[in-house]
């Protein structure tokens, strides 16, 4: 009994959420190339009259603040601001963590997992090692030339209705790309994705001289324009998810 006690007190201990807001700003003001590279976690991507870009990380792994363990350089040359996120896993222990049905997750560590496996309830899913949940916020200046790239997360992304400027690239390789842009914007467009769907509620014409891209051969390949396109650009890309284009 004594045991048991022990592990369920160290199952509680690392369920719990530890928000830890990690915030970074850079100035802008004299950029006009901006590519942001957060490799391992979800992006919401908003935009403001602001000569800074503004980074919030809310991440946990295993269960706790991952504050200690996010590392952020910048570089700027020729007016690109370069920024690029990555996580040191020397700064968290490897857990065992319980994904539930309904969405929970226990967290615990590997010794108390093998002393208590019989006792929990069925789990759906099972990781070990680095459990990471969260996102990074990112408010961005208004008519800049913009390019995120994540590996494992989605990226959300929302236009405000007075953005004038629309050079915006936003590529996922494992998680969905969503995209809210104002029905009236006008910019050429280009979705591509290897293994997923495109959905949109948009009307665009298809260009003329289009040409499905070969790395597309199990998804879908769309170029076009929004509104004759005299406007900038728009490049989406979910290499192994979908892609949404929605009306605001």
């Amino acid at each position: 009994m004594k045991n048991l006690i022990l592990i369920i007190a160290i199952c509680i201990s690392y369920s719990v959420h530890a928000q830890d807001f990690l915030k970074k700003n850079f100035d802008a003001q004299s950029i006009n190339n901006i590519e942001i590279d957060a490799e391992w976690c979800d992006v919401k991507v908003t935009f403001e009259d602001i000569s800074e870009v503004r980074l919030s990380f809310d991440i946990t792994i295993n269960g706790q603040s991952a504050k200690k363990a996010i590392e952020i350089e910048d570089k700027v040359r020729s007016g690109k601001l370069r920024i690029s996120t990555s996580l040191d896993y020397d700064q968290i222990d490897e857990m065992v963590t319980l994904i539930y049905r309904d969405g929970h997750r226990l967290t615990m560590t590997k010794e108390a997992f093998n002393e208590g496996k019989d006792s929990f309830d069925k789990w759906e899913h099972m990781n070990t090692g680095y459990d990471t949940d969260g996102q990074i916020t990112i408010v961005l200046p208004k008519n800049k030339i913009i390019d995120i790239k994540t590996t494992y997360g989605d990226i959300d992304a929302v236009y405000s209705n007075s953005v004038s400027k629309h050079d915006l690239t936003l590529h996922s390789i494992y998680g969905h790309v969503d995209l809210a842009i104002p029905a009236s914007l006008s910019a050429d467009l280009e979705m591509a994705s290897g293994y997923g769907e495109i959905y949109t509620d948009l009307n665009f014409d298809i260009s003329k001289n289009y040409n499905k891209r070969s790395d597309c051969n199990f998804g879908d390949h769309i170029k076009g324009k929004l509104n004759k396109g005299t406007n900038g650009a728009i490049d989406l890309e979910a290499t192994y998810d979908n892609i949404y284009l929605r009306k605001i």
